[in-house]
């Protein structure tokens, strides 16, 4: 079975993992916040958006390569590692000199920021190496250690210079020595493999024919994700952008994590499986799963957004919590999405990823355009939405007719969700006069936990 106790073992690591990181992260947000304008944590947002380009350039792929092809020879990881060095290094360089030229010219690009930043896409593409190769021998365990201890050390010294430095530079500190640590933990704790300075030109020439694809997909999927930042920076200000990052923050960014932590742990097994039957079995298990997980954390992120804006910014941050409400379903757009790539990235057709991306980046970009600039930055993530849902359509037509892939709804899952969903309103019709969001976030996310144990634990034996 899909969800034996192995995978739930790894699921429940990598979880842990990403909600200490989270939360330290977001304790970070909320202690700068009184002191940080919404035009720093606009500056901060582009900041990352250009530091994640680089970095999709730079891991060029060679992660993914490892797992899809299951080769972990010396020879091959040494090649592998010493592209990324070698790429990460110039795309860091070109990186430095178009924005240092760029910010002449671009009002609303800083440059210190953003170079000080970049500087983890060096270390982050380097780790894809180990922590690939770590996830392919099922240590997802070691991997949430590494990710934890890395989250804590790095805020450990955000609270040691935060009384020295800018709290924008408060957070770029964090997330650079985040990046430094947790890169080099994962090379220690890979200790069955060897590496050398070998570039084997034939093992360069199967991962450029496996990457070619899947970086221009990337590329495609970094302007689709972000093209709506990058739109609202540019047509509605920095100070817009700030509040719907934010957003993200509270919202999209987190449960991605959990949904990305999923496709990571059955990715090794999905390009294991011997024909479409057991592939088509697989996709409708996680598919399934997805439902009845991610409908109901969709209705929950817009009950308690209130709640979590009051707590965790303060009153003054009130219109973070309109652009969360709205934002409330990409989640499992997102994560549906990300199932059927992986369907096509395990059967090695990245060319067909990359024509799908370029539908689906023209799509983000017009309907990210009209919420922009017709109406305003409240509208965006509900454009975004339908731009995904879209995609999702258009992805399930190829996995269908190329490889046999259909959805098999199971009914009484489907009962399980609608329940999971009455419920929960329910208890927002209840608490809805309650003027303590402590506890009203409490009391949603025990009830939360309970009916997911309920209605989960049978598909999880």
């Amino acid at each position: 079975m899909l969800m034996k106790n192995k995978y739930i073992k790894y699921f429940s690591f990598s979880s842990v993992a990403v909600i200490v990181v989270q939360v330290l992260q977001l304790a970070i947000i909320s202690i700068v916040a009184k002191d940080l304008t919404d035009n720093d944590f606009g500056i901060f947002t582009l900041s990352v958006l250009i530091m994640n380009f680089g970095l999709l350039l730079a891991e060029c792929g060679s992660g993914s390569f490892l797992i899809c092809y299951g080769k972990f020879d010396r020879r091959t990881i040494s090649t592998c590692l010493n592209i990324n060095v070698i790429i990460s290094l110039i795309i860091y360089f070109i990186l430095s000199i178009s924005i240092i030229l760029w910010s002449e010219f671009i009002s609303y690009i800083y440059p210190t920021p953003v170079l000080i930043l970049s500087i983890s896409l060096l270390f982050l593409s380097c780790s894809q190496i180990p922590k690939s190769i770590l996830e392919y021998d099922g240590n997802f365990k070691i991997i949430a250690i590494c990710d934890m201890l890395s989250a804590f050390i790095s805020f450990l010294i955000a609270l040691i210079i935060y009384d020295y430095i800018s709290p924008l530079y408060v957070m770029i500190f964090f997330s650079l020595s985040f990046s430094i640590i947790k890169t080099i933990m994962y090379f220690l704790y890979d200790k069955k493999s060897k590496y050398s300075f070998l570039i084997d030109k034939k093992i360069m020439h199967e991962v450029r024919m496996f990457s070619s694809g899947l970086v221009l997909n990337n590329i495609l999927v970094f302007f689709s994700r972000n093209n709506d930042q990058m739109l609202i920076g540019k047509l509605i200000g920095l100070s817009q952008l700030g509040n719907y990052s934010l957003a993200m923050k509270f919202s999209l960014q987190p449960i991605l994590r959990f949904t990305s932590i999923l496709q990571r742990v059955i990715m090794p097994d999905l390009s294991k499986c011997r024909d479409s039957n057991e592939l088509n079995l697989m996709f409708n298990k996680v598919f399934n799963l997805l439902i009845i997980v991610m409908i109901p954390m969709s209705i929950l992120i817009y009950f308690i957004s209130d709640s979590i804006v009051e707590i965790f910014l303060g009153e003054e941050w009130s219109s973070v919590s309109i652009i969360i409400k709205t934002a409330c379903l990409l989640p499992f757009t997102y994560s549906i999405i990300q199932l059927t790539q992986n369907i096509i990235l395990v059967n090695k057709d990245t060319i067909l990823l990359f024509k799908i991306q370029i539908l689906s980046t023209l799509m983000s970009v017009f309907f990210v355009f009209i919420a922009c600039y017709y109406f305003n930055v409240y509208y965006v993530a509900v454009f975004m939405t339908l731009s995904m849902i879209v995609t999702f359509i258009f992805s399930l037509y190829y996995i269908r007719k190329l490889y046999f892939i259909s959805i098999v709804l199971d009914k009484v899952l489907i009962f399980k969700t609608i329940f999971f969903a009455f419920v929960l309103y329910i208890q927002y019709l209840f608490t809805g006069s309650f003027d303590n969001h402590y506890i009203v976030i409490s009391l949603y996310m025990f009830t939360f936990i309970i009916l997911s144990y309920f209605l989960l634990k049978e598909r999880l034996r």
